[in-house]
């Protein structure tokens, strides 16, 4: 079919130069003159706000209402904006800006708190970071900026733009009138509105703060409006739209053919010189229409239905197009030729927790997609009861993005180790095909499935097997257990050595000659096996030798790659696990091989030199290692062969192989009874052939368990005797016996040290199950006592926790505020790394309260925010309400480790609380797990710092308050007869109950005030109402107007109009607020009639203790009638 003529691109461009667009409502509009001075912006007319084009600035317009900020392409009636006077601000004229088509404000930076995708909301503005922007329709939370024509010639005005202005059409810079002073203006005392091409927002960067501001905006009609709306809906005509098929994606066949019509006469309208304003028009209606019903009728994904997610948009090559699949663990990705036939990929779709997502699932291995974990963080394969909601959008043509609500990321290919992360759900990569998978195929998934089982099962028990096996058997060789290779064994030239493929030495490393040269340590001293995805096998990478004599065992002796200083901790790609094979004819990969066993080398050297041995089952002159594991797993996959896998690559820098001889008077082996031994040895060789075709038998399993069962009876394993030895000498030497917190008393110390001193002769190369056994227990025992022994963290007491480990030794763990399932952070550590307690006994979110319940159950609750030390609300220890419970456990001299008990970790190991040199996690028990418990001295004056703003505000605290030094506290007692808010000064507040605070006039520099502190009424962990006044700990956001709030410097509680964000620490005035008639100490104005119900929050009343009489409600009452009321603060009964 035809593409757009010349004439008709020659119309498109006439009409989309400069700011004509069209529009979501149907109309198409035109801005036609740029405004070029302050002097021409006027209120009540419409302008349009377009990104300049100059990178790093966007060339779309500003339209806030759209997710994410990126702006529109096009004109829309959503990017109609009208300028409203702020009146003057250090002699420049001030504006909101208030969005056309809803009636709502550009909305100033705050801190909102929900996680919805309504506006405003968890992604925008966070202070004055650069985030994306928000809209208010409460004018008092509206953005105020100047506006002005760009400038290049003076870095300090307003108005400045880094990327020069001459010869450009005219630029206008919108500037926050707030301007940043002190620490604050670190990176710049201005904030910008930017036209940013990542993102429309707030920041402070002057070379994306420019904006073309358009006017005399008006609608097109007629010819124009057709040219545009073909040149927007088909630019490529029908084909290049929509595909007719049956597939997610396509398009019904009639709709098609409908559309495909329409676009014919609309063509030839426009060809044969059509002027008709009503035809065109006519014909705009009907191909509107025939567009709409064939995206309606585009074929969507369904629930129960089995896919191929493949067709990635943004990752190809020549065998295939990415595409989707788990293994178990996690969620990957392989290049695979289309169609898809190779049912590992298959993905079935679930209905999720709502009527419009799904749960993606493997009906392979029976594991769901978690959810999306920021930017470039894999996604995990895991169970159902773990599996997110995805939303499966459609994006044009056969494209479909997947993502999670509240969210800008979507499922990513990302190309480094071919896992799906979570990316923009926009970009190429994160775009995919879903292929339906047929009935035929459909059907032969369980089987699949379940021989994956069983495949995942045999590998799993003959791991254990073959590692009890090897274990059990010792060698002699003359490999010495140190970094000399005075001897290479039975290598004695480097043309015995045959590898994989290698990197190119001009690239790293060096040749086989390194490998017998007797260095370790150098710049190229070591080989290294190929990560290039050009040249990278489809098979396990190895290195292997021939021997030049045959022998029936050998020792395999290797060293590191110490290339650089940092080799311990970062050069890790070495050899951990290996598959041996052994043949007499060949060196190749792909000779008459055999598998004779799996090696697990263990270091012998000081973290540099690991040795293993292997009894290869008869006499061989050829043996192989298929490197199957190594220090960090990282891998590579072929870019060259169709449907290829990720295999480890590898390094090493010196090699050795001797001949070894079977030791039995030090193989635990011996031990075991003959038929044993042997019926295990026949069990791991019968399971050998299903491993590696990849047919495993539940006979097969069966029998390998029963000898690995049979075989472990009678062996007595001594690494596990010297394991628990080894744990017992590290407890007993980082016990210190005392009464302090963490030491342990001198009985059970001195008792741990007499049991070792028993044990250690125990324990032998060749012991009996009955010693292994009571040395196991008799050392388990000894220790348990010696914990049970260390004084521990009492209850009821308030503690700093500190990190002893070396990632930042000496922060303190703090609850980071009061956003219910906000990540805890860290701090009050001085320049020199020593704990600052001056900094923390003043900040209570530094400080720990530890409830005990009358079973034992511990709870940490942070005394800043009142709420509990949690980890299951998120994948970081956070703090929530919900009072959840945590272990504290002897760690050793006065530390402890914090177990977090409910947690979401799909690691069953990763439960302490952990931080490294930046946040505070989850993890596996490492040096990092370890805290000391200091206990709280607040000293003779306790009191905290709280965050405050100038003029009024409301405050709701966890804690009692009796004081402040910068402002005063008042309590609300209703609305008198006037509509104004009575006050009376407050001289204690309870914990929860809401107060207002006003910083005093001369304290404009201070940003939070020092509040005294009555720890002795506890804590909360909600906020209460009092006299119609809801108290917030946590913020939330209003969804309707009608609540009075306070801010700023007027003596007047406003009422909202709209939706509003409403801070942490916060309260609202709701309608339930009494009608008083005392005077009080002090009255606020009301603007506005407050008609919001409570949130929810169980309510308290407090009435004046002046005699008088009050309902429950807090309303004054002169003739009571039968009922219950208060009379100074008590209740009474009348009859």
């Amino acid at each position: 079919m035809r593409k757009l003529s010349y004439l008709f691109s020659l119309l498109v461009l006439s009409i989309v130069c400069g700011g004509t667009a069209w529009a979501d409502d149907g109309k198409y509009y035109s801005a036609g003159t740029v405004v070029t001075s302050v002097d021409q912006i006027k209120e009540g007319v419409d302008y349009a706000l377009k990104g300049t084009g100059e990178s790093p600035c966007s060339s779309t317009y500003l339209n806030v209402v759209m997710d994410g900020n990126g702006g529109s392409a096009s004109l829309t009636s959503d990017c109609f904006y009208q300028f409203e006077s702020a009146g003057t601000v250090d002699g420049k004229p001030a504006f909101y800006l208030k969005q056309k088509s809803n009636g709502m404000y550009l909305r100033k930076p705050g801190k909102p708190t929900d996680a919805t995708f309504g506006y405003p909301n968890e992604r925008t503005p966070d202070g004055w970071g650069s985030d994306y922007l928000a809209l208010t329709s409460d004018k008092n939370d509206a953005w105020q900026f100047w506006a002005g024509v760009a400038q290049s010639t003076d870095e300090n005005d307003p108005f400045y733009y880094n990327k020069g202005t001459e010869g450009k059409e005219v630029m206008f810079v919108f500037t926050c009138t707030t301007v940043l002073t002190g620490d604050d203006a670190g990176d710049g005392a201005y904030r910008y509105l930017s036209s940013w091409a990542s993102g429309h927002n707030i920041m402070q960067y002057t070379d994306t703060n420019v904006w073309n501001l358009w006017t005399d905006i008006s609608e097109i009609v007629g010819t124009a409006k057709l040219t545009l709306l073909l040149s927007k809906l088909l630019p490529a005509g029908p084909e290049g739209a929509f595909t007719p098929g049956e597939n997610p994606g396509d398009v019904s066949q009639d709709t098609y053919n409908k559309l495909n019509e329409v676009y014919k006469k609309c063509q030839a309208f426009i060809d044969g010189g059509g002027t008709s304003d009503d035809e065109a028009n006519a014909l705009c209606v009907e191909l509107q229409a025939a567009y709409d019903n064939c995206k309606n009728a585009t074929v969507m994904v369904e629930a129960g239905k089995y896919y191929f997610i493949t067709g990635n948009k943004g990752r190809s090559n020549t065998t295939g197009k990415a595409t989707i699949y788990s293994d178990g663990s996690n969620w990957k990705w392989d290049y695979a030729a289309s169609p898809v036939t190779d049912l590992k990929y298959a993905v079935m779709l679930e209905k999720g927790s709502t009527d419009s997502t799904f749960y993606i699932k493997s009906p392979i291995n029976d594991t769901y997609m978690e959810a999306i974990n920021g930017n470039s963080n894999t996604i995990k394969a895991v169970a159902k009861g773990k599996a997110a909601d995805y939303i499966i959008g459609h994006s044009s043509g056969s494209y479909f993005y997947m993502t999670n609500a509240g969210i800008s990321q979507g499922v990513h290919a990302q190309e480094s180790g071919m896992v799906c992360v979570g990316w923009n759900y926009t970009a190429d990569a994160s775009q995919w095909v879903f292929q339906t998978i047929s009935d035929d195929m459909i059907g032969k998934i369980d089987s699949i499935a379940n021989q994956v089982k069983l495949n995942a099962t045999l590998n799993s028990v003959y791991s254990d097997a073959s590692t009890a096996y090897s274990n059990s058997r010792a060698y002699t060789s003359d490999a010495t257990p140190d970094n000399n290779y005075t001897s290479h064994g039975l290598l004695t030239d480097a043309s015995q050595i045959f590898t994989s493929k290698l990197v190119d030495t001009s690239i790293e490393g060096s040749g086989l000659d390194c490998l017998l040269n007797g260095v370790l340590a150098g710049a190229s001293e070591y080989i290294h096996s190929t990560w290039q995805t050009t040249d990278a096998p489809n098979h396990y990478h190895f290195f292997g030798a021939d021997l030049k004599k045959a022998v029936s065992a050998v020792t395999v002796k290797y060293s590191r790659r110490m290339s650089v200083d940092s080799w311990k901790t970062g050069q890790l790609s070495y050899p951990t696990k290996m598959r041996v094979y052994a043949a007499n004819d060949t060196t190749t990969a792909t000779g008459d091989w055999t598998w004779v066993g799996d090696m697990t080398p263990a270091f012998v050297a000081e973290d540099s030199t690991l040795a293993g041995f292997i009894d290869l089952g008869g006499n061989y002159q050829y043996v192989r290692f298929d490197v199957i594991a190594t220090g960090n797993n990282g891998s590579v996959t072929s870019s060259t062969i169709p449907g290829a896998k990720a295999y480890p690559f590898f390094y090493i820098s010196e090699l050795g192989i001797y001949e070894a001889t079977y030791d039995a008077a030090n193989s635990p082996f011996s031990q075991v009874p003959e038929a044993d031994g042997k019926a295990l040895e026949d069990a791991l060789k019968a399971a050998r052939p299903e491993i590696l075709e990849e047919k495993a038998t539940q006979p097969t399993i069966d029998a390998l368990q029963s000898a690995y069962d049979k075989f472990c009876e009678s062996y007595a394993d001594p690494q596990l005797a010297r394991d628990a030895y080894d744990k017992a000498q590290t407890m007993l030497d980082s016990a210190v016996v005392g009464t302090e917190l963490g030491q342990v008393s001198q009985e059970a110390y001195d008792n741990l040290k007499s049991v070792m001193a028993t044990c250690k002769d125990k324990i032998q190369n060749v012991m009996t199950m009955e010693t292994l056994t009571e040395v196991l227990n008799s050392l388990e025992e000894a220790c348990n006592k010696l914990v049970a022994s260390a004084v521990m963290p009492a209850a009821n007491k308030y503690y700093y926790i500190l990190s002893t480990g070396n990632a930042l030794k000496n922060t303190a763990i703090a609850a980071a505020n009061n956003k219910d399932g906000q990540r805890l952070t860290m701090g009050a550590r001085t320049a020199d790394g020593a704990f600052d307690e001056a900094t923390a006994m003043h900040n209570y979110d530094f400080m720990w309260l530890l409830e005990q319940d009358e079973d034992g159950k511990q709870y940490l609750r942070n005394v800043g925010t009142g709420f509990y030390m949690n980890g299951n609300t998120t994948a970081n220890p956070s703090t929530t309400a919900a009072r959840t419970p945590v272990q504290i456990v002897y760690g050793k001299y006065g530390q402890f480790n914090v177990v977090i008990l409910e947690n979401d970790s799909t690691e069953s190991g990763s439960i302490y609380l952990n931080n490294n040199a930046s946040n505070v996690n989850k993890y596996f028990l490492d040096d990092n797990c370890y805290y000391a418990f200091q206990e709280v001295d607040f000293s003779d004056d306790p009191f905290t710092y709280v965050g405050v703003s100038e003029g009024w505000q409301f405050k709701c605290l966890p804690y009692a308050v009796f004081g402040c030094s910068n402002g005063s506290m008042y309590k609300v007692l209703g609305i008198n007869s006037g509509n104004q808010l009575v006050l009376q000064i407050a001289d204690v507040v309870a914990p929860g109950e809401p107060f207002a605070y006003r910083l005093n006039d001369n304290s404009e520099e201070v940003t939070e005030d020092d509040f005294m502190v009555d720890l002795s009424q506890g804590l909360v962990s909600k906020g209460k109402v009092v006299n119609g006044v809801e108290g917030l700990l946590s913020g939330i956001t209003l969804s309707e107007g009608g609540y009075g709030v306070l801010s700023g410097t007027a003596d007047t509680l406003t009422v909202t109009t709209g939706s509003k964000v409403i801070g942490n620490n916060s309260a609202i005035v709701t309608k339930s607020v009494p009608v008083i008639d005392e005077e009080g100490d002090y009255v606020l104005e009301i603007d506005g009639t407050i008609t919001g119900v409570e949130t929810g929050i169980e309510g308290i009343v407090i009435v004046p203790k002046d005699g008088k009489i009050y309902d429950l409600q807090g309303r004054r009452v002169t003739k009571p009638g039968k009922g219950v009321y208060i009379i100074d603060g008590k209740k009474v009964f009348f009859k």
